[in-house]
């Protein structure tokens, strides 16, 4: 029998030594040299296999992002999209796409790369077009009666959003940023209308894995909520952000009103920090106090009604479990 061609064998060694020189010194560090040294042929060869430097990077970038789509969870049936809603944004969100700094210094270099080369730039633009489409496809599986374009307006969101917090998490990790990001995605589904199989009655934001805001149940059309009695659903706490006691949370996602959200939310006794989003709220239930960076500390009670901002520091620090009610941007 003939021997097999050894050129996708030579490619690959190639392409597994550029990706593991990226991811250890960057592009200003990744020389010919190096990549002939580590994968133990002469730079004649290299070139012959992939041709020159901007060829290389290409190739290289075609293949990483490859990689990571084989490691996608997906749908048997739907092989295009991840397998639900919940799985896609644990993904996004999770350890498995924000978790390795040496991927983020290769993929750093491939956009420093991008600027200035149009075939790196097109395959990179070309490698998220598929995450996004999955995204989408997820999206228009889950929200059958949504629009076409809400449904690409919503991934293109998403992606935003898992993209960016990958890149501030490694500039900044103090912040529960991936639980921040979640809590713009619930907003950002919200539009969207009921999800597939709910009959128009649950709720059209979906439950948000390993952040601190699973969704809750809305009224239907019409229906009261008592706001002191309805159920909501719990969530853990990033524990980090846990300054005393054990305090529990919970929350519910009600609906939206043209481009405002609302809910409610609880906590139990003890003490957290909190980064804020956008939000307007009413106590109904409870007791405590919020304290702001500045020192100044808001006494809560039922009736009280506080504005809070996007991007600034808190402690809350509950006496007797504290129910409101929310509203924010959606």
């Amino acid at each position: 029998m003939g021997r097999p061609p050894a050129g996708p064998e030579r490619r690959q060694q190639i392409l597994d030594a550029t990706i593991q020189s990226l991811r250890a010194y960057g592009v200003s560090g990744t020389t010919l040299e190096r990549i002939s040294k580590q994968s133990g042929m002469s730079r004649g060869h290299i070139r012959h296999f992939l041709g020159n430097r901007e060829d290389l990077l290409v190739a290289v970038t075609e293949h990483f992002f490859a990689m990571l789509t084989d490691q996608l969870p997906k749908e048997s049936t739907h092989p295009d999209s991840f397998t639900s809603l919940e799985v896609m944004l644990d993904y996004l969100f999770g350890e498995v796409f924000t978790r390795s700094v040496e991927d983020n210094r290769l993929v750093d270099g491939l956009l420093e790369v991008a600027r200035t080369s149009e075939k790196v730039s097109r395959a990179m633009a070309n490698a998220y077009g598929v995450l996004e489409a999955r995204i989408a496809a997820t999206l228009a599986r889950e929200f059958p009666d949504a629009e076409g374009s809400a449904i690409d307006e919503a991934a293109f969101g998403i992606l935003c959003l898992a993209l960016g917090n990958v890149f501030l998490r490694e500039i900044d990790p103090s912040l529960p940023r991936s639980s921040m990001a979640l809590k713009k995605c619930e907003l950002i589904v919200a539009p969207l209308g009921p999800r597939a199989g709910s009959n128009g009655s649950a709720p059209a934001a979906p439950p948000l894995p390993s952040s601190e805001n699973p969704s809750g149940t809305p009224s239907p059309r019409g229906e009261a909520v008592d706001s002191l009695a309805a159920t909501l659903e719990p969530f853990p706490l990033d524990p980090a952000s846990v300054t005393s006691g054990s305090p529990e949370t919970q929350w519910a996602h009600l609906g939206v009103m043209e481009q405002t959200a609302y809910g409610m939310w609880e906590m139990s006794e003890g003490s957290a920090r909190d980064t804020e989003a956008d939000e307007v709220f009413v106590v109904v239930a409870g007791s405590g106090t919020i304290t702001r960076d500045d020192g100044t500390v808001l006494d809560l009670a039922p009736g009280v009604v506080v504005r809070l901002y996007a991007g600034e520091h808190t402690e809350w620090t509950v006496t007797k479990p504290i129910r409101k009610v929310w509203f924010a941007p959606a």
